[in-house]
């Protein structure tokens, strides 16, 4: 773990070097570019080897729901075979998954048939689409912010998130989900950040392609570039001038077509399942979804977590100056804080999407300043990153070497088991059936199977199996059915 650390902190200081390098020059040549592309991208590859398993507690479902879209790309599903049919709508065991959005499993489900089914595929497209907005982040920062070292910590501000390094590591809850989505509302922003500035279509339709995507993988708030968009015309008197009222409607025009051709397949081809999640969905304001809530100032208490201390402190000073003169982005981020913070469901990565927006306003507010206090600011945001950010114990915590024993060990043991795809595994607990799925061809359901479950699997010419636990006390009086004494690690 630790010289996997060290690694990263190197490329990490590689890349800026090659940054710098590009920064630099007027005019960067194709091979310094193609160098700091190649350097963002060692950055983030570092991260999906951490781990040599598929992770609690939504890694393994997303990966396992991907590796079965392979060969039925409309039909998210935990099972490629159903064998027993959908027996019940809850996420972690139904049969038809509309628990999320479809495009980051379409991205996983490619990268899959890319590279193979492998525990560190399906980090592959957060990785390149991290590169793709470190990139992009750079470009907006040499066209924007005039003093380099300014440039460089907010640079650096995005590339030691470690909180963006565990989702695309898979470690964090929401993993792929949320790195994707961050990375297309972020690429959205700067695109639509871009076209307000220059005024080319084509920065618009991207950007709107991108927001469509990112409403694809975590519904509405992939729309959060359009709110900045909408808060500059009414506060920006430039901006006002320019807009014309055609340009939202292609915005909005686009991301239609991108996202409501899936609404409508899901919900005439999969009724039952689209209700259930239609509904779940809708909750989320006035409910604390699965105890997934907290007071109003929770998101501010997670800013650390999220954007850094370096930019939660000297941010939170800047919003007060930028609110002061009527800032359009200070004024957005003060709205969308206020939508979260009322939200009943909160989750530590629900503002995230906040980041690049609170860095521009970082860059823009502080290159006003006198030049040895934005010096300064830009330094004092550097060690704070240093610090508390890029050192912390989130991969070298000893507590997590348990886990990742555990983990891993599960799963060397279920590929150890030879499992077949006629195979149908009973009694893999507490949620094993997923990682088993993901790890084997064979189909897997959580519970002790009854003799009608014996007979459908039977019927279908399969071949029913059954885990037995040292922690089990089930008095086994099937004959004919094979039984797999086994020990795995649980850790929920």
């Amino acid at each position: 773990m630790i010289p996997q650390l060290s690694l990263q902190i190197t490329t990490i200081i590689l890349s800026l070097w090659l940054w710098y390098k590009w920064d630099s020059a007027e005019n960067p040549s194709r091979g310094l570019s193609i160098g700091i592309l190649l350097g963002f991208t060692s950055i983030f590859l570092c991260d999906i080897f951490y781990d040599d398993f598929v992770n609690l507690w939504d890694e393994r479902f997303h990966s396992l729901v991907a590796k079965n879209m392979r060969e039925h790309l409309l039909l998210p599903s935990l099972y490629k075979q159903p064998v027993l049919g959908t027996y019940t709508l809850d996420w972690d065991t139904t049969t038809v998954w509309l628990h999320k959005q479809p495009f980051f499993l379409w991205l996983m489900s490619f990268s899959y048939k890319l590279f193979g089914v492998h525990y560190w595929t399906g980090r592959l497209p957060s990785v390149f689409l991290m590169t793709w907005l470190s990139f992009k982040w750079s470009q907006v920062l040499k066209e924007n912010i005039q003093n380099k070292i300014l440039r460089l910590g907010l640079l650096f501000s995005l590339l030691s998130s470690v909180f963006i390094h565990l989702l695309v590591a898979g470690r964090m809850s929401t993993d792929h989900n949320d790195s994707v989505f961050f990375a297309l509302v972020s690429l959205s922003f700067l695109t639509l950040f871009e076209f307000q500035e220059k005024g080319k279509q084509s920065r618009l339709i991207l950007a709107a392609i991108l927001s469509g995507c990112a409403v694809l993988t975590k519904w509405l708030p992939g729309l959060m570039p359009l709110g900045f968009w909408i808060a500059r015309i009414v506060f920006d008197i430039d901006c006002r001038a320019r807009f014309q009222p055609k340009d939202i409607l292609l915005f909005l025009g686009i991301v239609c077509v991108i996202v409501m051709p899936w609404q409508l397949f899901a919900w005439t081809q999969y009724p039952e399942a689209f209700s259930q999640e239609w509904d779940y969905n809708t909750r989320h304001f006035t409910e604390a979804i699965e105890g997934h809530g907290g007071e109003w100032y929770y998101h501010l208490c997670q800013a650390p977590s999220l954007f850094g201390w370096g930019v939660s402190v000297i941010g939170a000073i800047t919003l007060l100056f930028a609110l002061y003169q009527r800032s359009y982005l200070a004024i957005s981020l003060i709205v969308i804080e206020t939508f979260f913070a009322f939200s009943a469901t909160k989750m530590p990565s629900f503002t995230l999407i906040l980041l690049l927006p609170i860095l521009l306003l970082l860059g823009l507010q502080i290159q006003l300043r006198p030049k040895k206090l934005m010096i300064g600011l830009s330094i004092l945001m550097i060690l704070f990153n240093v610090r508390f950010d890029l050192f912390n114990d989130a991969f070298l915590n000893e507590n997590q070497a348990h886990y990742r024993e555990g983990m891993s060990n599960n799963r060397k043991t279920l590929k150890r088991l030879n499992l077949t795809p006629d195979m149908v595994v009973f009694n893999a607990r507490k949620r094993s059936h997923i990682e088993c799925m993901f790890y084997t061809d064979a189909t897997a359901y959580p519970f002790y199977p009854s003799k009608s479950d014996i007979k459908k699997v039977r019927i279908a010419g399969m071949t029913p199996v059954i885990f037995e636990f040292p922690q089990d006390s089930l008095a086994q009086k099937e004959k004919g059915i094979k039984k797999i004494p086994l020990e795995l690690s649980f850790f929920e």
